[in-house]
């Protein structure tokens, strides 16, 4: 992956974090639980986006990257409804959305070239 995943990863968990804070999760295993998501979707997002999308594999780089961020947003979604399952579902899609949209708004604003 790179020496670049760990600081990425890092990011994504404050920015999600601080998102999620802002809509409701404040407990610590409410916020544990957004990073275990992001341990299991990030890695592969990630590597995924790294490789795929410069090379062109994707075609549309942003459809491509619409695909995999709608799939985070699912898959975290469900992950956080497994730990937190007193959470209605459609709250914790909405969440996710919120949290994902948030971190991929961080990375475009700060980290991608002009």
């Amino acid at each position: 992956m790179g020496s670049a995943w760990p600081g990425a990863f890092f990011l994504t968990l404050a920015a999600e974090g601080a998102v999620g804070a802002l809509l409701g999760l404040r407990t610590r295993p409410e916020l544990a639980a957004v990073a275990a998501a992001n341990l299991v979707t990030h890695p592969a997002l990630f590597y995924m986006t790294a490789r795929s999308l410069p090379a062109g594999l994707w075609g549309n780089a942003g459809a491509g990257l619409a695909l995999l961020e709608s799939g985070a947003v699912l898959l975290e979604a469900a992950l956080l409804g497994y730990a937190l399952p007193d959470r209605r579902r459609g709250s914790l899609l909405a969440l996710s959305l919120a949290m994902n949209l948030g971190s991929f708004l961080f990375g475009a604003a700060f980290l991608w070239p002009a």
